[in-house]
């Protein structure tokens, strides 16, 4: 799923890369330290062996790969925006969830247009309770 940065984002990741780089390439050591330069910090340890995997036929990460991983952590970043505005807009006046359908339907309708396909792969990796999204655990697990 393409994300598109917006130019401020792009141009402080390319300021990013030219500070880390070493030739015409980051080594994968010094990868989570850039990331941590944009606010892009990797939560736990999981994460960053996760990321790590995801990269792992790479020996070391040119413009064109920084860029991509990096897409993906705003995607995500943008995505749980969106999920904290549908929570915020749909969940029951003093109620700790959001039905899987109401959230579905917030973010593809509200923010940056996200596909119903989209919205699916997304919503697949959240932890439901039935038909329920409870968001507060969501950030307090995440957070």
């Amino acid at each position: 799923m393409a994300y598109e940065l917006t130019p401020e984002q792009l141009k402080e990741i390319k300021r990013v890369f030219e500070i880390y780089k070493h030739k015409d390439y980051i080594l994968k050591d010094n990868l989570v330290s850039a990331l941590k330069d944009l606010n892009l910090s990797i939560k736990n340890e999981n994460e960053e062996l996760e990321l790590l995997q995801s990269i792992s036929e790479f020996q070391n990460i040119t413009l064109i790969v920084f860029v991509k991983i990096t897409s993906e952590l705003y995607r995500k970043i943008d995505f749980a925006i969106q999920l904290e505005d549908a929570f915020k807009a749909y969940a029951t006046e003093g109620g700790d969830y959001i039905s899987f359908g109401k959230l579905k339907e917030a973010i593809t309708q509200s923010g940056p247009k996200i596909k119903e396909e989209e919205a699916d792969e997304l919503l697949r990796t959240l932890e439901f309770d039935g038909d329920r999204f409870n968001f507060k655990e969501f950030i307090d697990k995440e957070v």
